[in-house]
């Protein structure tokens, strides 16, 4: 026996269950509260350079490239405080 075609309605209907189950995945992260411009504060004790302008920020505050703070990351983490203490000893040597 051939399966039924399904009705454009129950299409329809089955389509937006989907489309709300994938808007809640997104939705889900931002919390409760998760209007544009609700972004959380950046943690000031970790460096993240995978946004243009905040790896600026770490490279005029570090004194340091992009690429030198990186390779420190990969070396020793990517916390801001064990960061400076390696590109020191970098320096010194």
């Amino acid at each position: 026996m051939a399966k039924e075609a399904k009705q454009l309605d129950t299409l329809f209907h089955d389509t937006l269950k989907d489309i709300y189950f994938a808007e809640s995945l997104v939705h889900a992260p931002l919390g409760r509260h998760g209007a544009a411009g609700s972004s959380p504060k950046p943690d000031r004790s970790r460096i993240d350079l995978s946004d243009e302008g905040i790896s600026k920020q770490w490279v005029k505050k570090l004194g340091k490239t992009k690429e030198e703070i990186a390779t420190a990351i990969a070396k020793v983490g990517d916390n801001a405080e064990t960061v400076r203490k390696e590109l020191r000893n970098r320096s010194d040597d």
